[in-house]
């Protein structure tokens, strides 16, 4: 009962504050600032602006700012104390009315729209915005109720002799317009109020200019206010709302730039001024959920240019406020900001706002985790702020890519056309098939993003180099705090979520950082793609026991393949063929290897002991498909082996299944295969990584000062050799043996050798590589999450070895403890190997010489204690990476039993 009375109370002062606010007291000699009849009236420049008033009226509430003192034409106070008090109605519109004419506001009722009402139950204070939703509640019929009421209230005020007030309210002129802002906002008005020791009429001027979002513009645009035909400019309002580039043209960026630096930085100068943002950031939020303007996009892009805003000492106050703005524009919108940032803000600037959002999300993240309890299950998904943050953090993150080097246009044209095509032979391989749901879902090979699509621009894909690395885009804190489980299911209801547009409004779709996978380490985004690998197993498993129980049928619920081991290539290409032809979703199961007449069961060593037994040789140079390069020791496509393409399926199929079931392969490809993988081609900057010598070679020719271009560079023409060691020939473009290289076409050259040798020259190959492993991935979250440089993380894992930290994560089991002495034995002679040595020992108990991704700490490496001292070896769990070590009596011993042992370790011996 008490909170339904203080929730009464406050509601009736917000009643009293609107009524002031809209229609007066009916004293012409009120001195409140915050009543329409007073001469002293603060807010005439919200022009009868009655969502704004509603604002302020509760924020004027919050505070327990004193209400005037003439009641009598605001309230009847019964008698009868038992009656409670009465306030005039605030009549509510449909959010397809106006907010109130200018004039009228003071002579009738207040309206605010349907928007404004419901957006009151977000203010901070649960029981101010309870209040604040009862005080605006919908009236049942505004003519009958609202005016009778005021009728009666009217006839009152009559009644109790006032009539003398009324009649000075009525006959009250109009107050006159504030002058136009950019008339009394302006450099020299700020440098007088600047220096003067009172800055209170440097307060109210800075108060007035972020009142509304018409003034706050209007504070801004170029000073003329003449087009070149003497039309004067429109109002920012008034702007065509199809054409937000055209809103943003009439921003005077210099002006913003110049007028910030002119005021002083002083506390009481900061906090009124962060007061009035905020209060503007909510009524601009207001206007946003009942219907988006390009002038809300320009009052974002004016705030962003105010630096003074974004200083550290206000990362709490006002930033949240801005964010919640800029985080809330439609998408369009928020590309057109982008843009506006390209032309408007240098590299440095861009950086210092991001070390501000990157510190407030941060700070947030340690916060939430200090304020939930161990039973909490608020999670930091659900924070607004941090939610706000991450999605202005994504523009930056785009802006950096468009400021930095991108691809060209007819690059980008291409890729497109390849992508389509590429797209069109999968499905149609899925329309061989019998899975009509498969037919049905399509194929993709990444989410679509609708800001990268505005922009024509995929984030990082189409950006060769951005201004600021994407390591700085990473927040560690958030990587340790969050719940990566609990963000998936947030992830997997956005994308079933319909769109903004359909939705409620002002209601944003579930929030994940996997929609912002910039944010994200790559160790964060692995556990995320194993847990949707798994989830998809266990889907394709559910599948094959239901047909199973419904058709009375066998269907395998695992992916199985047995292979002998003398002819491991053509047993498991016949097996991955047959699945890839007749049931390719079976390729979405978990894998099961068999190894013909061997006792094993695959729990995960045997799959691993498969991959690399497999890839030592199909890479095996002798087999005619990949070539070495002995300089950076990584593999790529022989020319003219187009006759193996089953195999290169083969390989591509490989590469998806280690991917998929989390399997690190010793695969040495160039980071551009990976590129290529994500639908992007080759060019001239990725020849360093996969052809350095030649990268070198056509560096030097780019910058070659002499004339004799000729005779030192040739012509259009090329030279190759191809897997049997034959010399090819190939011209460049049509005639190229008869056209020179000069130096005004060498950037022509150097761009045609680089497409031809890493794009046209191993066309089929990469083809056939590229559906076998898009067969296995497509439509996961692999391509939507992971870089071509983390995916080759995925599949190499880490180069760095550290047996220190490996030593610090062990566990022990069977009796065996850090302290134990065999333990110490053990760790003695690991850090004296060589680094074969060590990589055998990896390769011994894991089934693979790689360090996993987050370093050795994430192996759950075991040493379980396998009986007393004995002559017999060591075993291991290869499946668990668990090493059965007997308690030797020496370290000797240990040592001899040990290397003996990872000098062995082939075949079924490893378990």
């Amino acid at each position: 009962m008490a909170a339904s009375s203080s929730r009464e109370r406050i509601a009736i002062s917000i009643k009293d504050h609107f009524q002031r606010l809209t229609v007066g007291c009916g004293d012409a000699s009120c001195l409140s600032p915050h009543c329409a009849s007073s001469q002293q009236f603060r807010h005439s420049q919200l022009g009868g602006n009655n969502n704004s008033l509603a604002l302020l009226a509760v924020e004027l509430a919050k505070s327990d700012t004193a209400v005037c003192g003439n009641a009598s034409l605001v309230r009847q106070t019964s008698s009868n104390s038992g009656k409670r008090s009465v306030s005039p109605p605030i009549v509510l519109e449909s959010s397809g009315g106006g907010s109130g004419g200018g004039g009228e506001s003071r002579s009738s009722v207040g309206s605010v729209s349907e928007g404004a009402a419901m957006a009151m139950m977000d203010i901070d204070d649960s029981e101010v915005g309870a209040a604040a939703a009862v005080a605006f509640a919908p009236t049942p019929n505004r003519e009958v109720l609202g005016m009778q009421t005021v009728e009666s209230h009217n006839s009152s005020a009559m009644n109790e002799n006032q009539s003398e007030s009324v009649r000075l309210n009525q006959q009250q002129q109009p107050l006159p317009s504030p002058p136009p802002i950019d008339e009394v906002f302006n450099e020299a008005t700020l440098r007088r109020m600047s220096g003067q020791p009172d800055k209170q009429p440097l307060i109210r001027l800075l108060s007035s200019v972020f009142t509304s979002p018409e003034r706050t513009v209007e504070a801004f645009r170029p000073s003329h206010g003449v087009d070149d035909d003497g039309v004067h400019e429109k109002h920012e309002s008034e702007l065509s709302e199809k054409n937000a580039a055209d809103a943003l043209a009439r921003i005077d960026v210099h002006c913003v730039h110049t007028l910030t630096r002119l005021i002083p930085y002083e506390k009481s100068v900061m906090d009124p001024l962060c007061g009035s943002v905020n209060f503007l950031c909510r009524q601009v939020r207001l206007e946003l959920s009942d219907h988006p303007r390009p002038l809300h996009l320009c009052v974002a892009a004016v705030l962003f240019e105010f630096s003074v805003l974004f200083d550290p000492n206000n990362m709490e106050t006002v930033v949240p406020s801005i964010c919640m703005l800029a985080g809330r524009l439609p998408t369009e919108h928020q590309a057109a900001l982008i843009h506006f940032w390209c032309r408007h803000k240098t590299v440095e600037d861009l950086r210092m706002l991001l070390l501000v959002l990157m510190q407030l999300l941060t700070l947030r993240c340690l916060l939430m985790e200090n304020e939930a309890g161990e039973e909490s299950e608020r999670s930091l998904n659900e924070d607004a702020v941090i939610c706000d943050v991450c999605r202005v953090i994504k523009l930056v993150y785009y802006a950096s890519g468009l400021l930095g080097d991108v691809d060209s246009r007819q690059a980008l044209a291409r890729e497109r056309e390849k992508t389509e095509t590429f797209l069109a032979s999968l499905n149609a391989l899925y329309d061989r098939t019998n899975l009509p749901d498969r037919r049905r879902q399509g194929h993709q090979l990444w989410k679509p993003d609708p800001l990268a699509e505005q922009l024509c621009f995929r984030r990082p894909a189409d950006c060769i180099r951005p201004a600021i690395p994407d390591e700085e885009f990473i927040n560690d804190t958030l990587n340790e705090l969050m719940s990566v489980d609990r963000d998936y299911n947030f992830f997997l209801e956005s994308d079933r979520s319909p769109t903004l547009a359909n939705r409620q409004r002002d209601e944003m779709p579930p929030f994940s950082f996997l929609n912002h996978p910039f944010l994200l380490t790559t160790f964060t985004k692995s556990v995320a793609l194993y847990l949707d690998s798994r989830i998809r197993m266990f889907r394709e498993r559910r599948g094959a026991l239901l047909q199973s129980l419904m058709l009375h049928s066998d269907h395998n619920m695992y992916l199985r393949i047995n292979v002998r081991r003398a002819n491991i290539v053509q047993d498991a290409l016949l097996t991955l063929e047959m699945v890839g032809l007749e049931s390719p979703g079976d390729l979405k199961k978990q894998l099961v290897i068999e190894f013909e007449g061997e006792q094993g069961i695959d729990e995960g060593g045997l799959s691993k002991e498969f991959f690399q037994l497999i890839i030592e040789q199909i890479f095996n140079p002798d087999y005619g498909m990949f070539s070495l390069n002995q300089r950076t020791q990584s593999f790529w496509f022989y020319p003219g082996s187009e006759d193996c393409e089953r195999e290169f399926v083969l390989v591509g199929m490989l590469l998806g299944l280690a991917i998929y079931n989390n399997i690190i392969l010793d695969v040495r490809f160039p980071t551009v295969l990976y590129k290529k993988l994500t639908g992007k081609l080759g060019a001239f900057h990725d020849l360093k990584g996969s052809h350095p010598e030649l990268a070198q070679g056509m560096q030097q020719l780019l910058e070659y000062d002499g004339d004799s271009f000729e005779e030192i560079f040739g012509c259009f023409s090329i030279s190759f050799q191809d897997a049997f060691g034959s010399t090819l020939n190939h011209e460049l473009k049509p005639d190229g043996a008869n056209i020179p290289v000069t130096k005004e076409n060498r950037q022509e050259f150097v761009d045609l050798y680089s497409d031809f040798l890493l794009n046209g020259m191993i066309e089929k190959q990469f083809n056939a590589f590229c559906k076998g492993f898009h067969l296995v991935i497509d439509n996961s979250l692999l391509l939507q999450l992971f870089a071509p440089t983390e995916i080759e993380l995925l599949v190499c894992g880490s180069k760095t070895y550290n047996f220190h930290e490996l030593q610090k994560y062990t566990q022990y089991d069977g009796g065996y403890t850090e302290n134990s002495p065999i333990i110490a034995h053990f760790w003695k002679l690991v850090h004296t190997m060589s680094d074969v040595d060590k990589r055998l020992l990896l390769e011994f108990v894991t089934g693979s010489d790689r360090v996993p991704l987050g370093g050795m700490k994430k192996m759950k490496f075991i040493i379980a204690r396998q009986g007393p001292d004995t002559d017999r070896l060591p075993t291991a769990h290869t499946c668990f990476n668990v090493l059965l070590l007997p308690e030797y009596s020496s370290y000797d011993k240990l040592q001899d039993r040990l290397l003996k042992a990872i000098a062995n370790s082939k075949g079924f011996g490893m378990l």
